[in-house]
């Protein structure tokens, strides 16, 4: 496990225990990097953020506006979807987060990302529109499909071009350890303990979704980015536009972009949890306090999920106790 507490401008403390791979002695460094799964939307989302700000695309563009030739072949009930719908699951999308399930065995395989969108689009929604809060792990990944026909630029590219480089962060996608075999090795827990993913195994994560839950970095690396958020709650410019970063973690229902935004404990927070079902991770941000948590683990499932809500808890105690 690992866990970093910092605040805007500072990491207060960055912990790491245990080792990188069951049956290994490697330990687990604060350089090692975790799978960040579902935490990835928050980034993708801050990327179309830069491309926002730059007039490129507006929170209000629709997918007809960037795919202008589906519109024969979209669903009605799709043809007013925004960004702002899919990244605040507003879209009805259905959740595709589960490998085995109909939806997801109906994709077409072998096809690029935007033509996979064009075919979640021509089928009818779970959902109406606008009616209320689903959460989808497509609609990150339209909307990266309607960042790369904007640009011209892969979503890969566009994250290290606009996120890892101005934040001096060394990311990646996948798992960490497949291109670097000193990386964790993420591990699903099993009747015999838990059991080292192998990394010839094809990879649980269909690469349409990869915009949705598919970056890697070590927590250091993450702190950088919680950070550009944290300043924009203190309304201060970053990365992002103070407004911008706002705009971000406005709930509508219980969806920011990105994010899970709402009171906890009378505090307003965001906070979002990912895995791959090989790591876990689990990140927060207090809007009023100078503070943000991570916690992550090389094992996903329930033991893992309860174990990092365990160590941010009890950190989130001792730092909300002292005065800001």
């Amino acid at each position: 496990m690992a866990a970093i507490v910092l605040g805007a401008n500072k990491v207060f403390e960055c912990q790491v225990t245990g080792i990188a791979r069951r049956g290994r002695s490697a330990p687990v460094r604060t350089s090692s990097r975790f799978h960040l799964g579902s935490n990835t939307k928050a980034i993708t989302a801050t990327m179309v953020a830069t491309l926002v700000e730059e007039n490129r695309l507006s929170w209000d563009t629709t997918v007809l506006d960037v795919f202008p030739e589906w519109s024969n072949s979209i669903h009605p009930d799709y043809r007013g979807i925004n960004l702002n719908d899919l990244f605040q699951h507003h879209s009805g999308l259905p959740p595709y987060n589960n490998a085995t399930s109909a939806d997801m065995r109906r994709l077409p395989a072998g096809e690029s990302a935007a033509e996979v969108a064009g075919f979640i689009l021509h089928r009818p929604p779970a959902r109406k529109p606008g009616s209320g809060g689903l959460y989808s792990n497509a609609g990150p990944a339209i909307a990266a499909v309607m960042a790369e026909r904007m640009t011209g630029l892969s979503w890969e590219t566009l994250i290290r071009n606009r996120i890892f480089g101005p934040l001096g962060i060394s990311g990646g996608f996948g798992w960490p350890n497949a291109a670097d075999p000193l990386q964790p090795s993420g591990h699903v827990h099993t009747w015999f303990g838990p059991i080292p993913t192998p990394t010839f195994l094809i990879h649980a994560l269909p690469p349409f979704f990869r915009p949705g839950g598919d970056v890697h970095m070590c927590l250091p690396d993450y702190a950088r980015f919680l950070q550009s958020h944290l300043n924009g709650l203190q309304g201060k410019d970053a990365l992002l536009q103070a407004t911008t970063v706002r705009h971000l973690h406005t709930a509508r229902g219980v969806f920011g972009l990105g994010w899970g935004v709402g009171p906890h404990d009378g505090r307003m927070t965001s906070g979002h949890d990912g895995s791959d079902g090989t790591f876990y991770v689990t990140a927060a941000l207090w809007h009023e306090r100078n503070l943000a948590i991570a916690v992550a683990a090389n094992m996903g499932g329930d033991l893992a999920s309860k174990a990092c809500h365990t160590v941010s808890n009890a950190i989130a105690r001792v730092y909300l106790s002292r005065s800001s």
